[in-house]
């Protein structure tokens, strides 16, 4: 790395080393340091001799702050999807005792250990600003992007598909090493743990789902396998929060975001429009064939009421006005969004859904229909939304054909508008 002395400011300057694993491993020999010059003046460090004790990527302008990194690579227990070798292998044996091609797999023997691979720690040191409220979490955020830019740089370069580290994808505690240097050079050290992000590995704080719970879960399948409208949106969802949340992949959970809500209005837009009696084919002709943005100004408010305006301050405009483009910038001129700028996209997403449903529930004796597919009876029971207008719809009805109606409904919906937009003949398909 690179030792400093005491700067001529008079200014104590702490430095901070952070021990940051890897996603997956970078081979680079650890005699490499690479530091990247952030740009910006730290009187901590003005004047303070810089001496190389590696060979080194780069120096920083004098007096300015940086972020030096160097990656240490060692051995870490073999995964198989996820999960150490020898448990999965100890799984299947304990489920297959008769297969004498396990037979010998028993616990590992203490001196032999596990099965190792590769695995890389980016050493990562950089200066405190001791002017903020929490200088540890913004020298943590430095590294982690210095250390992040250097995978993609890898990863571009070997064309290796490697996950890089975010916020998302390094331990949720990281341990660091804080260095005070002090006249005449005395060094002190302090040893601590950083906590990146509260997200557990996914075996933590699992609770058995109850047999009740279970019924409405195998409801689920029932309806995925069904075409139900409502599981689109739901997977969407979950979707762009694996992405944001687990993945650290903000393009793909921007993108993600953007289009459950888009899915989302077009769904529930597709139910009004089934139930009002509306053709497929003038649906498709009439509603759809525009853009997304023209059918949220003109086709939500005289339904279902509410603030749709879209050019103020509310979730309508945010989310066309903010989401819309930041999905837009990433899909057309690939920009990389930024971890806040993907969480205000989710923020947009989750407030979008909370709009639609609101509305949805205060025109629920206007779309029966349309309220009992979206919610299920179940959900506008919980939610104290089961109206006696509804009740009654559905006991004079038979709900159970409400999907299969609305299933056929949409597929030559879909299938008219890929045949306007393309210029084929229609598939043939009969509903």
């Amino acid at each position: 790395m690179t030792e400093r002395g005491t700067a001529d400011t008079g200014i104590t300057a702490r430095m901070i080393t952070f021990y940051i694993p890897l996603p997956a491993p970078i081979p680079i020999d650890r005699g490499f340091i690479l530091t990247f010059d952030l740009g910006e003046p730290a009187p901590e460090l003005h004047g303070l001799p810089l001496r190389v004790t590696a060979d080194i990527g780069g120096l920083p302008e004098p007096g300015n702050r940086f972020v030096s990194i160097q990656l240490i690579q060692t051995e870490a227990p073999a995964e198989i999807f996820g999960m150490p070798a020898e448990s999965l292998r100890r799984v299947v044996k304990d489920q297959y005792p008769q297969l004498e091609a396990l037979a010998d797999i028993d616990e590992p023997d203490p001196e032999d250990g596990e099965s190792l691979q590769a695995a890389t720690v980016a050493e990562c040191v950089t200066s405190l600003r001791e002017d903020l409220d929490d200088p540890v979490s913004e020298a943590f955020d430095n590294c982690l992007e210095a250390v992040h830019d250097l995978s993609r740089a890898y990863r571009m370069f070997t064309r290796r598909a490697i996950p890089v580290p975010t916020f998302s994808t390094v331990p949720s505690v990281v341990f660091y090493v804080l260095r005070t240097i002090a006249p005449p050079g005395e060094t002190d050290h302090d040893l601590g743990f950083f906590m990146a992000h509260a997200a557990l590995p996914y075996g933590i704080g699992v609770e058995e789902l109850s047999g009740e719970d279970v019924d409405r879960m195998v409801g689920y399948v029932s309806a995925m396998r069904r075409g139900h409208p409502g599981i689109p949106y739901l997977e969407l969802r979950i979707e762009s929060r694996l992405a944001h949340e687990r993945h650290g992949a903000y393009r793909q959970s921007v993108t993600l975001a953007h289009t459950a809500v888009e899915v989302l209005l077009d769904t529930v837009l597709s139910l009004m429009l089934w139930e009002e009696g509306i053709d497929a084919e003038e649906a498709a002709s009439q509603v759809f064939s525009g853009y997304a943005s023209t059918r949220v100004r003109r086709e939500f408010h005289p339904r279902l009421g509410g603030d749709w305006r879209t050019e103020s301050r509310g979730i309508v405009a945010q989310y066309l006005q903010v989401l819309a483009p930041l999905r837009h910038r990433t899909i057309h001129l690939g920009y990389s969004p930024t971890r806040s700028e993907s969480a205000d996209a989710l923020r947009i997403a989750d407030a979008m859904e909370s709009h639609v449903s609101e509305r949805l529930l205060a025109r629920k004796n206007r779309y029966m229909t349309t309220a009992c597919l979206f919610f299920g009876d179940r959900r506008l029971r919980e939610r104290g939304e089961m109206s006696r207008t509804i009740q009654r719809h559905l006991d004079r009805s038979d709900p159970d054909s409400w999907l299969t109606d609305y299933v056929e409904w949409h597929e030559r919906l879909i299938d008219v508008m890929a045949t306007e937009r393309s210029g084929r003949p229609p598939s043939g398909r009969t509903t």
